[in-house]
Formats: C-alpha cells, structure tokens, sequence
C-alpha cells in the first residue's frame, strides 16, 4: 500500500535545473567545472551554505531567486493529492528553503530532506534509507519522483514505485535506456492520476 511520496526539488517542485551556466554571467573567473565542483561539495554538507553561497555575487542570487517557478502542472498537483508528501533533494538546503518559500508551496509538504543536512546525496542507497528511516516507511510503501533517471534506478531497486519527470525528453545523464521507471510524466498536473494507478 503506497503511503507517501518522495519528490526530488529542482526540476520537479522548481522549474530550477541546472544554475551552473547561468550563473558564470556573474562569476567571469569561476569556470563552470569550479562551480560544479563547489556544487558537489555543498551538496553533501562539505562547507556550509554560506561558504558557497559566497563564490558567487549579491546580484547572481538575487537574479537566481528572481527566476523561481514552480514546474509546469504542479499546483493542481497538489491542491489535489491526498497522500504525504516528502521533498528529497541533492542540493543546498539555505537555497531550498528560500525558494520554496518565493514559490508558496512549503504547506504542502511533511517534511524536507536536503543533502547538506543528511550528508548524504542520491543516487546512494543510503540517501533513501535514512529519509525511510525517518518517516518511518518502507520503500514499497513510497512513490519516488525525480527528473533524474539513474536516482530512479536506486529507488526501484529498493522497491520503490518510480515517475520520471521528463523535463526535455532526453535524459540530461545520458540515454539510461536500461532504467525503466514506472511511469513518465511531462506535466505535473498528470501525477495524481499516475499515483492512483502505481498505487492500485
């Protein structure tokens, strides 16, 4: 019986994907293998938030948070979902937190699991173990939705139920045309009647 679901927060509950080239229109000197680089480390609670929010200037953030949207679909989403919802991101939780308060949208989730914080990033099983752990689920009583096919794969393998979120069609990974998800959205407005039918 599903019992809640887990959704991944840039390209999923934000239209945010990746802000390493945009944001090189601020940092000339910060090459975007640097800002990667930074990224990875940030992510998994290597410096804190203001650390790396300090490689990059006033102007960069301000621009970033002015470009906050939800994706396309997700209000109606949730103004109709029934079940627990949990965001589950690899990211920078100060960045989260504010964005998600610019889109309006922190009601409607339980709880926010970032990265940083758990020192822990997907695809890594342990990740998803520790978020489990702490709701107190097991992984077939979860839906699992990213825009990321190989964090999906690890999901399932766990037994989750998975949706990819297909934000261009073709996988930002590469192909990964050995991960199957349980289903594929491109709207969010769709997910609640693709959780009905996983969840039969």
């Amino acid at each position: 019986m599903i019992k809640a679901i887990l959704m991944d927060y840039s390209g999923v509950v934000s239209q945010h994907g990746s802000l390493f080239e945009p944001m090189m229109d601020f940092c000339p000197n910060l090459t975007t293998e640097k800002s990667k680089d930074l990224f990875n480390t940030a992510k998994v609670g290597g410096m804190t938030n203001e650390e790396y929010m300090s490689n990059y200037p006033k102007e960069g953030w301000e621009w970033y948070f002015s470009e906050a949207t939800v994706h396309e679909g997700l209000m109606s989403f949730l103004e109709e979902n029934k079940l627990p919802l949990y965001i589950a991101s690899n990211h920078v939780s100060s960045l989260v937190q504010k964005e998600i308060d610019i889109l309006g949208v922190r009601d409607y989730f339980k709880e926010i699991f970032i990265s940083d914080k758990l020192k822990l990033a997907k695809p890594n099983k342990e990740f998803f173990l520790e978020i489990l752990n702490r709701v107190e689920l097991t992984a077939q009583e979860v839906i699992f939705i990213d825009d990321q096919k190989r964090n999906l794969a690890t999901a399932k393998e766990m037994g989750m139920k998975t949706i990819w979120v297909n934000n261009t069609k073709v996988d930002p990974f590469g192909d990964n045309g050995d991960i199957i998800p349980d289903a594929e959205v491109y709207n969010l407005s769709k997910l609640n009647e693709l959780i009905k039918e996983l969840s039969e």
